[in-house]
């Protein structure tokens, strides 16, 4: 099997801790997923994955090694859609999740647009701000807003978000305007807390 083909299996066995659930979403059968991951170990001499009939988990040698499988495959996909430079090349079916403000504000709208550049995607668009297990749901991309919690996902910043705190002038004329970050303390607010981490979005 392709060297890259067993990357990416070990990857998607290692994030969802299971040959079956790999299989599911790489669509192929259990028994290649598993072939695949033996002869990887022994191209690299070690064992990956400590294997039990209720779960699979990472050895200390699998898990460096997810680090730099996550690299390499990020270097080769980097690398082979640099050169990807006509539309028609690029096809397939993507999986996306969005935080469901900027779906549908920002991403939704501009769909037409770049579908009509890209009419060879068939884009499956799902919009949630609670954090999900990419390999579980068979997500592809997420997009998502702050600090990447999970150190295993490969992440790259699109942008910055500005926020701002607003009130209605009927708010202001009753309550008063605040002159300093400390006066919000006393102000009636609306507060965002963060899905997946709980933490109140000030």
């Amino acid at each position: 099997m392709d060297r890259i083909d067993l990357l990416r299996i070990f990857i998607r066995v290692a994030e969802s801790g299971s040959f079956t659930h790999a299989a599911d979403t790489l669509q192929m059968p259990r028994s290649t997923v598993s072939t695949a991951i033996q002869e990887l170990e022994n191209r690299l001499g070690t064992q990956l994955l400590a294997r039990t009939t209720r779960s699979v988990r990472l050895t200390d040698d699998g898990q460096r090694f997810q680090q730099t499988a996550l690299r390499l495959l990020g270097d080769f996909e980097e690398a082979e859609n640099q050169f990807r430079l006509h539309s028609s090349e690029t096809h397939g079916h993507v999986r996306v999740n969005l935080p469901s403000r900027i779906g549908r504000l920002v991403v939704a709208p501009a769909l037409p647009a770049f579908l009509e550049q890209y009419p060879g995607l068939d884009i499956e668009l799902g919009m949630t701000d609670r954090s999900i297990n990419l390999a579980e749901d068979g997500t592809d991309c997420v997009l998502r807003v702050g600090p990447l919690q999970d150190s295993s996902l490969i992440g790259r910043r699109l942008g910055l978000l500005p926020v701002f705190n607003v009130a209605s002038p009927s708010y202001l004329e009753r309550f008063g305007t605040p002159l300093t970050p400390d006066d919000l303390s006393a102000h009636q607010a609306v507060l965002y807390a963060s899905p997946s981490t709980g933490r109140i979005e000030a």
